[in-house]
């Protein structure tokens, strides 16, 4: 068995608790070694048993598992007296011979689960004083595991019995196997037997020592012994049933049933102790044991129970362990006294073995005591020391008390200084038992002896340098003895003799008698101590402080027979001590008028000092009140939420180098109200840095608290306001100032940064920053500003401009006001700059809009000028034609002219009629293009052939003018992509027009050459030239250069503006150039050329009216819709003459009807028509299956671009605007029979 050390015995304290000797071998055992494993990982319901078998005053044996590990309780180590063969934690089957006989009934309990009990077993029971044989009977029962049903131990319990007789035959080892070896009797056999054996035993219970007792399955007795009935004094029907339970201690009774029926309900064995009250009123103690009674079928009958009076066997325990409770509690106030002395105590036995030793021996040689207690001298000591203190062993273990001292060598603690003594122990009879040995670690004290010798050296040095005298009086003789150094502190002459009248003599002869009192008094009151203060007057260095400080010796009868010490000069802690004084003086006046309470706080006692009324005053205590400790303070005066602050200063100020500042709240005592205060303090520290005392002040600053609150509360509100002011600042885009003109200091807001773009930390605080940054141009402004100022003006108001960080001007507006001192000179200026740049760019915009605006108007009056003179224009261009039109058809009818001055009249209608149909053209032309709605037809287009086309145009007007056109066609592709009608509209516009303004006999020159990848045609006439300051405004829409009733040239002006528009439109551009008035003039228009890969198509030469026979239309049904007669009747009669045949409607519904009617080729329709228009028309017609193919023309004086959109949209092929040349129509019809040909 391995023993443990005190820290494994206290970890397996809670499994094996008590002080019996069987739980005290259980925590020695070292269970990792033992089948079972540790105790920490058993099974719950082995832990408890094996507390229970502990606690149990009966002997009890616990069998655990397949290979019976043993347990036991001390009971049961008394009852057998033989631990050493026991095999605790280990298998009894090789070991105990107390497991052989009951084996075979141990593994019966395993196999089938039921209790059992032994026959009487002789056994030899091993007693500590004899050995005897006894006949013991045991009982066991299964330890079932949770589940209920398997066996995991046995539980077992022995009782020694009388010797049974010798004739009596071997009873079976239980009931069950009992029942199982003979035949079971039935019917009237049976009960006679039960019967008789119910009448023996009775008997048998009646004559039995003890008080026997059964009950039924419900729990409830049934029978009671005479015992019994003679203990309680009761009859038998008072004590069945429950009745029995009433004699119960009180105490006892509440445990003693719920046991009793616990058992009931697992069917088991149970073993109690409770009080029973006795006939004659005293309250005995029972063991009572039940065992469970089953039938022959195994049946639950009920219990059968025993009690035995151990009121005597209590008391004897009760006493034992009253007994060995004083016996633990001398050994512990042993203990307690022997390890509470400095000196190693040990008791050793004769074996040299260590019986007992105090804590200061497992302190000394650092072991536990488990390495100490029944190990030798020589294993504790090891051998070296072993030998030292040998002799000295031996000669105390023969009976001499020994003392000695020694420098001995320790096993586990090194060379030590020891004295020892060594007492032996006798028995009474005089033998020894062993021996006491008081053992002094006397290291230290060697080493403060010698370094005794060493400081008395050292001191003799010491006071040599620090002039120290010493002295020795005798006081009987009065005789005096000092040392050199005494001479030199006083002063003295070193021939005059030591004596206590010339010391006296010594001492200024304000302190003289004050002086010597006192020593008299120190003598009277036989106090050992002295210690003297006072002056002397030296010869050399004058007023001086000595200390007198010495040992005072009396005899026997109190009487003082001599006095040693020294003098020492204190002048210098006398001069610091009165300095200090001071302070402390002007520091109490300080705190008084700071009114500051101090204090001071002892850390070790926990107990506080208050050293003036005003720490009272602040705390609302009286003196009557006391101070408080720490505690106190800060469980009742600090503030619930700052006492954790208070802790942690208080923490940190007891560190090295720190003090405590802390501010917090305190209740007062007087008013209950809270207050704010201030603590300040510092921590005195011992040499191991453990906090001593702490010594500070406390300050209300109540008042201080609320003036920072306010403060804080107007900081706030300041805070608020520069924000809003800040805020209010960033929305007007403004910059504050403010310049201290005497230290010449700006101070500037961050609006500098919007309106600039500098930030604050990178500009200077001086003006001059600023001026320099002030346009020149503006400067000069600036500085008159400034000067008004100076001469008295208190508020100003400029604007200038200053150059942003970028670069750029900024436009600001400054104003601001001066502040000046009694004299008038400048202190502060403050004011504010506004970007005002957007102002000023709206200010310079309304002006150029003003300007823009009067130009406008002045524009607009000239175009209504020049509207006006255009509508008188356009009117008497109207008119003009219409008045020989009206007067030749006059004369025509009344038929008085003759052939030829008819035919000059119908020329003359035609040429005015002309004229007007492209005055029409000309207004219906502008107005697509002012509409953006006028549409080329491009196609690739000869500009040969268009020059050709049009100089045809034109060669009638100018041959009656006599003028001489002269054509330059250059040999080269002329080619250019664009609408041929309108090209050829464009040179038609620019002859026209130099015929117009080319006087009779006159030259026009047109050319046609390639410049570049552009061709230009020049028109060049020797006419009236134009006024260069009209030459601008050639191309403008409704200019003419001569607009008043007395002009000579006739038109519009609508041609050049429209040559211009349609040039433009072809990518090209148009120019003029004249010398002037009567010198002619020159138009150039310039296109871009197609070249070969873009002029596949065939040049479009429809422009020029070709041949064509008068029967070209034979053939051809064509029905005409208009509303107009005259219309209708000059169409009807082109196209018959061409040879068409024609039918008419005047209406859309007659339309209808004829063309239901009839096969059609061609439909020529007006428009604006009433009940249908010519859109709804053609629509109708072409839904019409014959003519779904019919060929449309639209003939409409609906002449804009729009309406032509709209005419092709809504069927018709072709639109032609009123008035319509006759052979124009003929060439348009043809075209769009062709191609409606080529379609199908």
């Amino acid at each position: 068995m391995t023993e443990f050390d005190a820290d494994r015995q206290a970890e397996l304290a809670p499994f094996f608790p008590g002080d019996s000797e069987a739980a005290r071998q259980m925590r020695c055992l070292d269970w990792e070694q033992t089948p079972v494993g540790r105790p920490a990982f058993w099974p719950d319901h082995l832990r408890v048993a094996v507390r229970l078998c502990l606690s149990s005053h009966l002997p009890m044996l616990l069998f655990w598992g397949p290979d019976f590990i043993q347990f036991y309780n001390t009971p049961y180590l008394s009852f057998v007296g033989a631990a050493d063969s026991l095999a605790l934690g280990r298998s009894p089957q090789d070991s105990s011979p107390f497991w052989h006989p009951i084996e075979p009934l141990v593994r019966q309990v395993f196999a089938t689960g039921q209790a059992a009990e032994s026959d009487a077993v002789l056994l030899r029971l091993e007693q500590p004083l004899s050995a005897e044989t006894v006949y013991v009977q045991y009982t066991f029962a299964p330890l079932l595991a949770a589940d209920g049903r398997t066996v995991d131990g046995v539980w077992g319990q022995c009782a020694a019995v009388p010797k049974p007789p010798a004739n009596r035959p071997n009873r079976p080892k239980s009931p069950r196997r009992r029942r199982l070896s003979r035949p079971t009797p039935s019917g009237p056999e049976q009960t006679t037997i039960e019967q008789l054996a119910a009448s023996q035993f009775r008997s048998m219970a009646d004559t039995a020592p003890v008080l026997i007792w059964m009950s039924g399955v419900d729990m409830q007795c049934n029978y009671f012994n005479q015992p019994w009935l003679d203990f309680t004094g009761r009859s038998l029907q008072q004590e069945l049933g429950h009745g029995w339970t009433g004699r119960i201690h009180p105490d006892d009774r509440p445990h003693c049933l719920d046991t009793y029926q616990a058992a009931c309900h697992a069917r088991e064995k149970f073993v109690i102790e409770y009080r029973l009250q006795r006939h004659d009123g005293e309250y005995r103690w029972l063991l009572d044991t039940g065992v469970p009674r089953f039938g022959p079928a195994g049946e639950f009958l009920g219990y059968i129970g025993s009690c035995v009076d151990i009121t005597e066997r209590k008391r004897i325990e009760q006493e034992r362990q009253q007994t060995e409770a004083t016996m633990r509690q001398r050994e512990a106030d042993l203990r307690l006294i022997t390890n509470t002395v400095p000196v190693l105590i040990s008791f050793i036995d004769t074996d040299q073995r260590y019986r007992f030793n105090n804590q200061r021996y497992e302190e000394w040689f650092g072991r536990p005591a488990s390495e100490i207690y029944g190990k030798t001298l020589w294993e504790v000591l090891g051998e070296p020391a072993y030998e030292a203190i040998r002799p000295y062993v031996e000669r105390v273990l023969a009976g001499e008390q020994v003392m000695f001292e020694s420098k001995i060598s320790y096993k586990h603690c090194g060379v030590r200084d020891i004295y020892a003594i060594y007492v032996p122990q006798l028995d009474s009879q005089g033998q020894v038992q062993g021996f006491v040995a008081l053992v002094n670690d006397v290291s230290n004290l060697k080493q403060v002896e010698s370094a005794l010798r060493e400081s008395e050296e050292r001191l003799r040095v010491a006071q040599l340098a620090a002039k120290i005298g010493a002295w020795d009086w005798e006081i009987p003789t009065n005789r005096v003895f000092w040392t050199e150094e005494n001479y030199t502190l006083y002063g003295m002459d070193r021939a005059t003799p030591p004596s206590y009248q010339v010391w006296l003599s010594t001492v200024i002869e304000a302190d003289r008698a004050a002086t010597e009192r006192s020593l008299w008094e120190s003598l009277r009151q036989r106090q050992t101590h002295l210690n003297l203060e006072f002056r002397i007057c030296h010869p050399m260095d004058g007023i001086r402080w000595l200390s007198c400080r010495g040992q005072i010796f009396y005899d026997a009868q109190g009487c003082p027979q001599r006095a040693s010490g020294v003098f020492i000069d204190i002048t210098d802690r006398k001069q610091t001590e009165l300095i200090s004084q001071e302070r402390e003086q002007r520091l109490g006046l300080a705190t008084a008028a700071a009114r500051l309470g101090v204090f001071e706080w002892d850390a070790q006692t926990d107990q506080a000092i208050w050293e003036n009324q005003r720490m009272y005053d602040i705390l609302g205590h009286t003196e009557a009140d006391g101070t408080l400790s720490k505690t106190q303070f800060v469980e009742e005066v600090i503030h619930p939420d700052d006492r954790a602050l208070f802790e942690e200063r208080l923490r940190f100020g007891m560190q090295p180098g720190n003090s405590v500042h802390v501010i917090c709240r305190i209740r007062r005592r007087d008013n209950q109200r809270w207050r704010w205060v201030e603590i300040n303090g510092q921590f005195t520290l011992a040499p191991d840095l453990t906090p001593l005392r702490l010594v500070g002040v406390v300050g209300d600053i109540t008042d201080r608290k609320q003036v920072e609150a306010d403060l804080r509360l107007s900081a706030l509100q300041l805070q608020r306001s520069n924000e809003r002011f800040e805020q209010a600042a960033a929305a007007v885009n403004c910059l504050i100032y403010d310049w201290d003109v005497e230290k010449d200091l700006v101070f500037r807001t961050e609006g500098l940064t919007r309106i600039l773009g500098y930030s604050l930390n990178e500009i200077p605080f001086e003006s001059a920053w600023w001026r320099s940054l002030i346009h020149p141009d503006d400067l000069p402004g600036v500085l008159a500003q400034s000067q008004a100022m100076l001469e008295g003006s208190d508020r100003y108001t400029t604007e200038y401009r200053v150059r942003h960080k970028d670069g750029h001007d900024v436009y600001v507006q400054d104003q601001g006001i001066v502040t000046r001192d009694a004299e008038g000179r400048w202190l502060r200026v403050v004011g504010s700059t506004v970007d005002i740049s957007d102002r000023k760019r709206a200010e310079a915009e309304r002006e150029q809009l003003l300007s823009r605006e009067q130009w406008a108007r002045e524009q607009a009056e000239t175009a209504n000028r020049i509207k006006d003179e255009f509508l008188a224009v356009l009117s008497h261009e109207l008119r003009s034609p219409l008045n020989p039109i009206l007067g030749w058809t006059q004369l025509l009818k009344s038929g008085r002219l003759d052939g030829a001055a008819a035919h000059r009249a119908l020329e003359t209608i035609e040429r005015n009629a002309k004229l007007q149909t492209q005055l029409i053209e000309d207004l219906l032309d502008i107005s697509r293009i002012l509409q953006g709605k006028l549409v080329l037809h491009e196609n690739p287009v000869d500009l040969k052939t268009t020059i050709t086309a049009a100089l045809e145009t034109v060669r009638l007007a100018a041959e009656v003018k006599k003028i001489q056109i002269q054509t330059h066609l250059e040999a080269f592709p002329s080619m250019v992509f664009g609408d041929a009608t309108r090209l050829q509209q464009v040179i038609w516009n620019l002859l026209t027009n130099a015929v117009k303004f080319t006087p009779e006999g006159g030259r026009i020159a047109v050319r046609l050459s390639q410049a570049g990848r552009l061709v230009q045609i020049q028109v060049e006439d020797n006419g009236k030239g134009i006024n260069p300051e009209f030459l601008p405004y050639v191309f403008e829409y409704f200019r003419q250069e001569d607009s008043a009733t007395t002009r000579r040239f006739g038109g519009l002006g609508l041609g050049l503006a429209i040559v211009r528009y349609l040039t433009e439109l072809h990518g090209g551009t148009v120019q003029v150039a004249s010398p002037g008035e009567g010198l002619g003039s020159t138009f150039t228009v310039s296109l871009p050329l197609m070249f070969e890969t873009e002029a596949d198509a065939e040049p479009t030469a429809r422009a020029i009216v070709p041949d064509r026979a008068p029967d070209a239309l034979a053939g051809l049904r064509v029905l005409v819709v208009d509303d107009d007669d005259d219309t209708r009747e000059l169409v009807i009669w082109l196209l018959q003459k061409a040879g068409a045949t024609v039918l008419s409607a005047a209406s859309a519904t007659e339309a209808l009807t004829i063309a239901a009617e009839s096969s059609l080729d061609l439909l020529i329709s007006d428009v604006g028509m009433p009940e249908m228009d010519g859109y709804m028309l053609v629509r109708r017609i072409k839904d019409q299956r014959p003519h779904q193919t019919i060929g449309a023309i639209a003939l409409t004086a609906y002449a804009a671009e729009g309406d032509a959109q709209q005419a092709i949209a809504a069927g018709f092929h072709q639109h032609l605007a009123k008035p319509i040349d006759p052979d124009t129509l003929i060439t348009v019809i043809l075209d769009l029979i062709q191609r409606i040909e080529e379609s199908r």
